[in-house]
């Protein structure tokens, strides 16, 4: 218990540095940029979100999987292949980032937002890498570095007149470079040859294809409510729909920190003792972060705009957004419970489970969001949000419950039998049932 709680400790307290250091960011740029250059930002900052989901499930996944099981040697190699994956996976991503500038007519700046995602994705590699062993106390300083740098340096360009989209992106850039170089030294150089990074993409692409089209849906749903609010009604509305998201976005620590430490303890569990201990260790971490938000999720609901106030001034034209806040504390609340089921399914290596429930409820979601946000504009947006996240996090229960009776083929009768075997590995359901 005491293992779990330090391994918690600094799991939470490095993912704390990150959202702080990113919350700051947000709040300073609200405050100091006109509402529609705040919504300029938010929309291309939104595309690298995505690209960096993109990059998490088809490198940083199976990296956090395969870590967990190396020695130290072995996962500076597997480390340094990945950050090479990463170069050749920023050239197919590079076109995305230069027609989203270009549609919003900033294309001179589309230097400046490639660079910024190319290092801001190697330094979450060799983040990913010390995560790998539970090593968050070592990389809460490149963190540090990196996410707290960032709010320092936007925070005195805001202060003294010289901030712009392109001088925003390059000191994401600088400070992810900064830290990337630190934390590359925490694990440690050693190379491999080229062959065997090779085998380390095909083995990627086997482990982490369900991932990457995961999280291309997961995030390519969250950014599609700020880009069609953009093209409906302008950038101004997108600057309001990310306004309320950051306040929720405070409890970014505990959704992402468990998420991170889930995984891999899940991983480790599953190899060691089984699925079913690898779900109550995921429930102990689960109910850790439960006890953290639900205070927090409370106050907002019951207090919206005076937290709207305090973020942003109470002359803002963001603090007219309480219903908003109500309505996205809810959706965050439910959306970090389907977080906590997509990272256990993912540490026991289901990420076919974590594709079919995702995309499941998109489809199921897609035309009653897109009805409220079309006919209530940002409301409807985080309405729309809120029954994604309730659809999600239903299907993902099932999943969840699905490996439990597998794990125990003795309570999965014959006439329980259903859609979810196809989603099965080999030899996951008992011989008897399958027959």
């Amino acid at each position: 218990m005491r293992r779990r709680f330090g391994t918690g400790f600094w799991a939470l307290a490095d993912q704390g540095a990150v959202s702080l250091g990113n919350f700051m960011t947000q709040i300073v740029l609200a405050r100091s940029l006109s509402h529609s250059a705040y919504g300029v930002f938010a929309l291309i900052f939104g595309v690298l979100l995505f690209l960096f989901s993109c990059q998490s499930g088809l490198i940083a996944y199976p990296l956090s999987v395969d870590g967990a099981a190396a020695g130290k040697p072995e996962l500076r190699k597997i480390a340094f292949a990945s950050a090479f994956l990463t170069l050749l996976l920023a050239i197919p991503m590079a076109s995305l980032v230069i027609g989203a500038t270009a549609i919003l007519h900033v294309a001179a700046i589309a230097w400046a937002v490639l660079l910024a995602m190319l290092l801001w994705q190697l330094q979450e590699t060799f983040r990913r890498a010390l995560m790998a062993h539970f090593r968050h106390s070592a990389a809460i300083w490149g963190d540090v570095m990196s996410y707290g740098g960032q709010a320092v340096f936007v925070w005195l360009l805001a202060r003294s007149g010289l901030l712009t989209l392109e001088r925003i992106f390059l000191v994401i850039a600088v400070t992810s470079a900064l830290a990337a170089l630190l934390q590359s030294l925490q694990v440690g150089w050693s190379a491999m040859p080229l062959h065997a990074a090779l085998a380390i993409a095909r083995s990627y692409w086997s482990r982490g294809k369900w991932a990457l089209l995961s999280g291309m849906n997961e995030s390519g749903v969250r950014q599609v409510f700020p880009w069609m609010l953009a093209l409906l009604y302008g950038p101004a509305q997108a600057a309001s729909f990310q306004a309320v998201m950051n306040v929720v976005g405070v409890s970014h620590p505990v959704m992402f920190g468990t998420s991170n430490l889930v995984i891999p303890a899940a991983s480790e569990a599953k190899n060691s003792r089984g699925t079913a201990a690898a779900f109550r260790t995921s429930s102990y971490y689960g109910a850790l972060a439960a006890l953290l938000v639900l205070p927090f999720f409370a106050a907002l609901f019951l207090w919206p705009r005076p937290a709207l106030a305090l973020f942003y001034g109470k002359f803002s034209p963001y603090v007219a957004l309480s219903l908003g806040v109500r309505l996205a504390a809810v959706a965050y609340l439910i959306y970090i419970s389907g977080s906590f089921l997509s990272a256990y399914l993912y540490g026991i290596d289901r990420p076919k489970h974590v594709f079919a429930a995702s995309v499941g409820s998109t489809v199921v979601a897609v035309i009653p969001a897109a009805f409220l946000m079309i006919r209530y504009g940002v409301i409807g947006a985080i309405a729309g949000f809120l029954t994604f996240a309730l659809v999600r996090v239903i299907m993902w229960a099932l999943f969840a419950r699905h490996t439990l009776q597998c794990a125990n083929p003795s309570v999965l009768p014959e006439a329980k039998k259903s859609l979810f075997s196809r989603f099965a590995a080999p030899g996951e359901i008992n011989p008897a049932v399958r027959k």
